[in-house]
């Protein structure tokens, strides 16, 4: 997904056993039990990622999009690779690994930005995967006492608020798909770690 190392600098648990088993015992209660129970990986913005961390996150969250990446629906996006959740993660740099009851998948593969909920039946949809944001051009050289360890060209994406990025064409894009989950139940997902993290770009 176009990323040549991605460096942890910080590991934080967010779920007690307890909670763990409070959330399994609650997906059981539910019928989900029977359907696929996996780790994934969250990049959001940072009004998402701290409402999920904080276990707050509601429609309202959801619905904020200042970056446009609600490409398929107002929703939480969950990947299997961090690779790819790390490029929808704005201005934050923090992944959030969850716990989630996917519950019965359906499939999507048009774009449909102000989608609020899956279709009767369905705990939750599979898409084709958002297209990543392009990175900008190189930073201006740094000053000749300067120094850059840890490969941290990262830091100068520029996937803030400010403005919606732009993504891949048809035609020029490498071809940097991966399909993605979408939750519109916070209840079916449960904060594992958050993991604050640097990220350098294939050239």
């Amino acid at each position: 997904h176009g990323v040549e190392t991605l460096r942890v600098t910080s590991l934080l648990r967010l779920a007690s056993p307890s909670q763990i088993k409070t959330f399994e015992e609650w997906i059981a209660a539910c019928g989900l039990d029977g359907y696929p129970v996996t780790n994934m990986m969250c990049g959001a913005p940072e009004r998402v990622a701290s409402a999920l961390v904080a276990g707050t996150l509601g429609k309202q969250d959801l619905a904020h999009d200042p970056c446009g990446y609600n490409t398929y629906g107002r929703a939480l996006y969950l990947s299997r690779y961090a690779s790819k959740a790390a490029h929808f993660c704005g201005t934050s740099k923090q992944l959030v690994i969850v716990k989630v009851a996917l519950g019965n998948t359906e499939t999507q593969t048009n774009e449909e930005r102000t989608r609020s909920s899956g279709s009767a039946g369905y705990h939750s949809v599979v898409v084709p995967g958002r297209r990543l944001p392009l990175s900008p051009p190189p930073p201006p050289p740094l000053p000749v006492t300067a120094s850059v360890s840890g490969g941290l060209y990262a830091a100068s994406l520029r996937l803030g608020a400010a403005s919606r990025p732009a993504v891949d064409s048809a035609q020029g894009g490498p071809g940097q798909h991966g399909e993605e989950f979408l939750i519109f139940d916070a209840a079916q997902v449960l904060p594992l770690y958050s993991v604050a993290f640097e990220m350098l770009l294939k050239s």
